[in-house]
């Protein structure tokens, strides 16, 4: 049955054998957006990835995004971005509460910093309109006064009706545009100094 798995479904007083091919489904994402990272369900969620190289040293850049305050400069303002509460700098283990207005929905969020070092920071998810939520930054220095912010957020589309809404191509389409703002913000906020 090679990846094929008979599963129950239960269909009001019905009950119904399916048979999902979850090769078939887990083939649907191109290796290059395969994440480390598997939803509940066991399948790998997708994941978008980003990066830009910017005129900045990697100490300036990790100092600005390791200040919450700026998380709404560079933000695309269509995401209406406001932080509720947050702690004054990045730290692992700290919580940021937030409010945007995504795809026609505003939505309260929270994250929890579950890694931060001086080349990465990774936040999860701990409430929020998806099942799940990851966003790395990773910060390389090339040691010429540049240096690449590379971007990976992997996540797992809300369950429910919100999810015919904000289906994974939607989502990655607004993470996207999101993060092609970003950069420019950043580059902007960098520069202004």
């Amino acid at each position: 049955m090679d990846g094929v798995t008979a599963m129950r479904m239960h269909d009001g007083s019905r009950q119904r054998r399916i048979r999902v091919d979850f090769a078939a489904a887990v083939n649907r994402y191109t290796a290059s957006s395969l994440s480390p990272l598997h939803s509940l369900h066991g399948l790998p969620m997708p994941t978008v990835t980003t990066s830009a190289k910017l005129n900045c040293s990697a100490a300036a850049l990790r100092s600005y995004l390791g200040a919450t305050a700026n998380l709404p400069k560079t933000s695309d303002p269509e995401l209406q971005l406001e932080v509720l509460n947050a702690p004054a700098d990045v730290v692992q283990g700290g919580v940021i509460e937030f409010r945007v207005s995504a795809l026609g929905f505003k939505q309260r969020m929270q994250h929890r910093y579950v890694s931060v070092t001086e080349t990465e920071i990774v936040a999860e998810q701990t409430d929020g309109p998806t099942r799940s939520w990851t966003h790395k930054q990773l910060i390389e220095d090339h040691g010429d006064g540049t240096c690449t912010l590379t971007d990976e957020i992997s996540f797992e589309k809300p369950g429910g009706m919100l999810g015919f809404v904000m289906t994974d191509d939607r989502i990655t389409e607004s993470i996207e545009e999101g993060m092609e703002f970003r950069y420019e913000a950043l580059q902007a906020e960098l520069e202004a100094g």
